[in-house]
């Protein structure tokens, strides 16, 4: 699927969480007027990804978002994204497709993901 496609998924949720409580802070590199997320690195290799979307709801914590709309899966950087994510007492949040939504459920029980979160989009 096309960025543009990204882009309003991203653009989306930001909607329903802006609904959700108006003074959460947004950052994505994929829609302009926000902040781009800080580069989540594995200390290790040097290697790192920029989430999809990253939004904090402020003295709370932060939810990390990646929107997966093709049938290439980095599982390195979800489990990069799990990580952080736990380690920061946030969120971790795949948004697929509904058609995807087996195929990606079973990659989370197979790589034994424990703290990954599902949220589709109609197809």
């Amino acid at each position: 699927m096309s960025l543009l496609k990204k882009k309003e998924v991203v653009q989306a949720v930001i909607t329903q969480m802006k609904a959700f409580d108006e003074d959460v802070l947004v950052e994505t590199k994929l829609l302009e007027n926000y902040k781009i997320p800080d580069k989540i690195v594995w200390k290790s290799t040097g290697v790192g990804f920029f989430p999809d979307l990253k939004i904090t709801i402020p003295s709370e914590k932060s939810m990390l978002y990646e929107v997966e709309l093709s049938t290439k899966i980095n599982i390195e950087k979800w489990r990069l994204f799990s990580l952080t994510a736990r380690q920061q007492n946030g969120d971790f949040t795949v948004v697929v497709p509904e058609c995807m939504i087996g195929r990606v459920e079973t990659i989370i029980a197979e790589k034994n993901f424990k703290n990954i979160k599902l949220m589709f989009v109609p197809n």
